[in-house]
Formats: C-alpha cells, sequence, structure tokens
C-alpha cells in the first residue's frame, strides 16, 4: 500500500516558479531525507491525479489554483507557476495529489506552495536640478528618480503634467549610477511623457530619468508633474507614484519699448510727443542680470501670460513741461522741477500715459527739447515662489525730442 506524506515548497523570486519531486522530496523544504518523501509500497506507485485544494482528487495532472498553475508527471516532478499579477503578502497555495500502486491502492497528501512576499511598488520621486526649478523660456533639468525594491526591475516610467507648449530636449538615464544605452529603451509622448525599457533589458537598482524641459514660452506659471514607474518581478507587477510635485518656473523679464513718430510745434501749444510704449521688442540691453550661463540673454520676447507690467515711468526735459493728452501740465517731482515719476496701476494704464504725453513749450522757445524715458517693467505672478529676484526686474531709458 502506498503511503504519500505532506510537502512543501516556495516560488523561486526570480522566476516566480516552484519545481521539485513529491515522491522522492527533491527540492521541496524537507528535502530528500525529509518527512515529505512518499512509500510507494511494494508494488510500486505512480501519481495518477492532482486537484486544487483539498476535493476529491481525479484523472488530471494539471491544476489551477489561486494564484498560479502546477503540472505533475507519474514520477511525482512538478512545476507551479505563478499567474497573477498581485497577491497578498505571505500567500500561499495548496493541492492534493494521489498516489496510485499497481493494485489500485491509493493515498492522498498535500503539497503546499509558499508564494513569499508580495512585489513593493516602488519609490518614485520628481524634482529640478540644482537651481530648484526651471526659468522662463530657459531649458533646465527635470529628474524622475525611482528605487525598486530588491531585484525588481524598472519597465516603464511615465511623467505627467506636462503642459501644452511645453518641450522636451534630451533625455538621459542612468542606472545604478551608470548610464543606460539609449537602444535599450524608448520614449513617446508628452501627456504623458513615457519612457519604456526593452524587455530584457530592464534595468534594477536606483533609476534616474534626467529631461531638458522648457516651460511654455512667455509664461512663468508654476509646473505640477507627477511621476509613476512599473516593476516586475518575473510575472508580477507593481506600480508606485510621486503624487504632484510643483516645479518652479521662474519669471525673467522681456523688458519693454518706447518708440517715437514725429513730434513738432509751436511754443503757443501743446506737442505731443508721439511716444509709444510695448512690451517686448527690447531693443536696449537694461539691467536684468541673465540667469543661465547657456543662455546669455533671455530678454526680447513678448509676455504672454500677462505676467509682465510697466510698473514706473520716470520723464526727464531739458526745457519746458510735461502735460498730459488734454494739455494739461504735471506737476514734477519738485517744485519748478524736470522730472516727472509715474506708477501705473497696470500695463495698459502705462501704455494710455505714455500716448498721452505732451509737452509744454517755453514762451518764445525756438529749438529742440530734449528729454528722457526711463521704464521700470517687471515680471512675476503675483505670490508665486521666485528662484531668485535678479532676472525679473528691467530698467530701461529712451531719448526722444
Amino acid at each position: 500500500v502506498p503511503v504519500a506524506n505532506d510537502d512543501v515548497d516556495s516560488v523561486d523570486d526570480a522566476s516566480n516558479t516552484a519545481t521539485g519531486n513529491v515522491m522522492t522530496g527533491s527540492s521541496t523544504v524537507g528535502g530528500t531525507a525529509g518527512s515529505g518523501v512518499d512509500d510507494e509500497g511494494a508494488d510500486g506507485a505512480d501519481v495518477t491525479g492532482i486537484v486544487n485544494g483539498t476535493g476529491t482528487v481525479g484523472t488530471s495532472l494539471t491544476a489551477t489554483g489561486t494564484y498560479g498553475t502546477i503540472t505533475i508527471d507519474a514520477d511525482g516532478n512538478y512545476t507551479y507557476t505563478v499567474t497573477a499579477s498581485s497577491y497578498p503578502a505571505n500567500a500561499s497555495e495548496t493541492f492534493t495529489y494521489q498516489l496510485t500502486d499497481g493494485d489500485g491502492d491509493k493515498d492522498t497528501a498535500e503539497l503546499v506552495i509558499n508564494l513569499g512576499d508580495l512585489i513593493t511598488p516602488p519609490t518614485v520621486s520628481v524634482e529640478a536640478d540644482a537651481n530648484g526649478g526651471l526659468y522662463e523660456d530657459t531649458e533646465g533639468s527635470v529628474l524622475v528618480k525611482v528605487t525598486p525594491s530588491g531585484d525588481d526591475q524598472v519597465s516603464e516610467i511615465q511623467l505627467s503634467g506636462i503642459p501644452a507648449g511645453a518641450s522636451i530636449g534630451d533625455v538621459s538615464i542612468t542606472a545604478g549610477g551608470v548610464l543606460v544605452d539609449a537602444a535599450d529603451y524608448s520614449v513617446s509622448g508628452t501627456a504623458p511623457y513615457v519612457v519604456t525599457f526593452n524587455s530584457g533589458s530592464e534595468p534594477t537598482g536606483a533609476v534616474v530619468v534626467t529631461l531638458e524641459l522648457t516651460a511654455p514660452d512667455q509664461s512663468d506659471a508654476d509646473l505640477s508633474l507627477t511621476a509613476s514607474a512599473t516593476v516586475i518581478d518575473g510575472s508580477l507587477s507593481a506600480t508606485g507614484t510621486s503624487g504632484a510635485t510643483p516645479i518652479t518656473v521662474d519669471a525673467v523679464v522681456d523688458g519693454s519699448e518706447v518708440t517715437q513718430g514725429s513730434a513738432s510745434g509751436s511754443d503757443n501749444a501743446a506737442i505731443d510727443l508721439d511716444l509709444t510704449l510695448s512690451l517686448g521688442g527690447d531693443s536696449t540691453t537694461g539691467t536684468s542680470v541673465p540667469v543661465d550661463p547657456d543662455q546669455a540673454d533671455v530678454q526680447g520676447g513678448t509676455d504672454t501670460d500677462g505676467s509682465e507690467n510697466v510698473t514706473k515711468i520716470v520723464v526727464t526735459l531739458d526745457s519746458g513741461t510735461l502735460a498730459n493728452s488734454a494739455g494739461v501740465a504735471y506737476a514734477p517731482d519738485t517744485p519748478g522741477g524736470t522730472t516727472w515719476t509715474f506708477s501705473p496701476a497696470d500695463q495698459a494704464a502705462a501704455e494710455a500715459l505714455v500716448a498721452g504725453f505732451k509737452v509744454n513749450p517755453v514762451s518764445g522757445f525756438d529749438g529742440t527739447i530734449n528729454g528722457t524715458i526711463t521704464t521700470t517693467t517687471v515680471d512675476g505672478t503675483p505670490g508665486s515662489v521666485e528662484l531668485t529676484s535678479d532676472n525679473n526686474t528691467d530698467v530701461d531709458s529712451y531719448n526722444f525730442t
């Protein structure tokens, strides 16, 4: 009469399989000298069936469990393969197999497969480079960092939240501090931006993706980026996410421009200076400090997000008095002085103010009146975080006659 004894085995973490022999105990926890070795009896015995759980054993030599499948042959050799993409921590499967000897005598025993720990989602983070953020109209680095558990492999990384109008330049990836060959992965899309590693080339260890990113043109709106990464271990997979991460986009002022048409008249009426103030097109160097050594000057564009305004206007004349569009004289900064300072409420007010400037000549004056208009342009969304204030203000002076 055959005697079948219970066996225990564990899934190999790398292959997600468990193999062994229930009759000899080979590759089981007990081994060939353990309590799981079966006694075939005097007539010899074969494995004639296996079933999931502890139910009645039929003649099938395959069974499907909760998390995987098992096949077994007449000699007791079995292979269990995990098919589930996830399972609880410390999960296990129980199968019942049957021995039958030459006389038809039967006995059953259990084979327990321990699946081990659940695959762990990776740790994922997003951050800007050493600057701590990006600068308007300037390419900068954004890093996605992924730390998998143990020998889990990183199969895919996604970065979401890149706004329309932003551009992505070069990308580089390191794994364990070593540069990953660009032939080992592909990149696609911007919403989200996806890095997919080739099958068989999925890296282990800490993975860092460095993207060269430029925010939408002429915008200092801060970004909110979210990264996710998927790791695999055999047939198992798990995904971790960074959550929404704010990335500061520091405003860089473009400056303003003052142009003059034709100004002439007589000494008995206010003369229209024919000045036009506009944002962008800055033809002067100004006092703005460039912020990125790779991009010497980011001035000269035209603000489009409404964050840039001329906040101060100073006019000086070498003769006469400054007047408004109706010819009414403005009060100078000091009585009898030749300098006038204005603080317009917004850009529209600044442009209207300059467009209305006139000069009242001194009675009997015959000649050329010379003047200078100095504008202070400030860029930066109120309440937004700035990396530095050095690049937010531009002061320009223009001469007129």
